[in-house]
């Protein structure tokens, strides 16, 4: 009966879990600031977000795709119910931090895996509208996330964080109503003689899956950075956290009206010429972050940055589902989202010891290089191909 009704309890599960994520997130930055803790250690927690993925990546693609979706989704969803509990009824403290990260890191891991998974099993051009819906819905709550930060400010530097962490516990519980409301129809498994190591080696012998993972990893990095230090920035600057959050919400709203489009540009001007602009884009955007610390200039290059990265996640799902057999597509983007979570477990930490000397800015400064370095990758790439 719920059937036709799938792909929309998807999305509005992909929505619940993003939005939830990224204002939970907030949450523990400003709670972070709030106990004093320094940059390194609320960069080890951020880091903490991306600890369990890291290290369980490719088990949870081949456990997606033994047993499919559903479980996976349910499985996460309770994960980031965990997490909303740890957060709002513990003392604040280092551990409590680290705990209710690392539980929300794994089960905002195992939805998106799953979600990505679910939405790439539509055949030729419905699969990259699927795909694209899927990363238009994510782009929407990732404006709805910070907005929540907006709403609980009442103009002040820090945020009510304790509201923050009370209200995700019933969006969380919702999160599980959608999940056990899917029913998401079952591929041919996969070869059940074939581990997780042989699954590795199958992808990384794949023409272009190594670069399109190192493309999604500093385009994921430079979308998480933001997230993570873009409230710190503002804090060491003065900015109320209200701002801080329409910012980041414009970022978000770029990333949506990019997506929008996303099917006619990528028509219009081919994967490899498209994903070369978006680098480039964002690259020059957030250098911009790092000369003025005034709200209206950081607005216009947050949203020239947001236009760029938002056309960054569907041109990759998009390159990966064109490459990877559909039999281990599960496996190929769990991986995927593996080598992100190691950059999200190492670069935070890493840009907190940068920021010791060199402040904030010099973390923006990271993410902008970073991109350049990718977009000549990727120069070199469709020249070698061209050739």
């Amino acid at each position: 009966m719920l059937q036709k009704y799938r792909f929309p309890l998807l999305l509005l599960h992909a929505f619940l879990v993003q939005g939830v994520s990224i204002l939970l997130r907030l949450g523990v930055v400003y709670q972070s600031v709030a106990i004093e803790l320094g940059d390194v250690w609320i960069g080890i927690i951020g880091g903490a977000y991306g600890v369990l993925p890291a290290v369980l990546g490719l088990h949870v693609g081949r456990y997606i795709d033994r047993h499919g979706e559903t479980r996976a989704l349910l499985w996460g969803s309770i994960a980031m119910v965990v997490a909303s509990l740890c957060l709002a009824l513990l003392t604040p403290s280092i551990l409590t931090l680290l705990t209710g990260s690392i539980a929300l890191g794994a089960g905002q891991f195992l939805g998106i895996v799953s979600q990505q998974s679910a939405a790439s099993k539509t055949l030729g051009a419905r699969r990259a509208k699927s795909l694209g819906n899927l990363t238009l819905v994510i782009a929407m709550a990732q404006a709805a996330g910070p907005l929540g930060i907006t709403l609980m400010s009442n103009g002040s530097v820090l945020p009510d964080t304790h509201a923050i962490f009370q209200g995700s516990i019933a969006l969380c519980a919702f999160c599980v109503v959608c999940a056990a409301l899917i029913s998401l129809p079952r591929h041919a498994p996969c070869e059940p003689g074939q581990g997780v190591l042989q699954t590795a080696l199958i992808l990384v012998r794949i023409p272009e899956y190594q670069l399109a993972t190192y493309s999604s990893l500093v385009i994921f990095g430079a979308m998480d950075l933001l997230i993570l230090y873009l409230p710190l920035y503002g804090a060491e600057q003065g900015i109320v956290a209200s701002t801080i959050g329409v910012l980041l919400a414009v970022r978000a709203a770029a990333s949506i009206l990019s997506r929008f489009f996303f099917s006619r540009l990528l028509s219009l001007f081919g994967r490899d010429r498209l994903l070369l602009f978006s680098l480039c884009l964002s690259a020059a955007a957030i250098w911009i972050l790092t000369l003025a610390a005034m709200p209206l200039v950081m607005g216009i290059a947050l949203f020239v940055a947001g236009l760029g990265l938002g056309m960054g996640a569907p041109l990759t799902l998009a390159w990966l589902a064109d490459i990877v057999p559909p039999e281990i597509r599960g496996s190929a983007y769990s991986l995927r989202l593996a080598v992100n979570r190691v950059g999200q477990s190492t670069l935070p930490i890493v840009a907190g010891v940068m920021a010791g000397p060199m402040g904030i800015s010099g973390v923006f400064l990271a993410v902008s290089i970073s991109l350049g370095l990718n977009a000549v990758v990727a120069v070199r790439k469709s020249g070698s191909n061209s050739g």
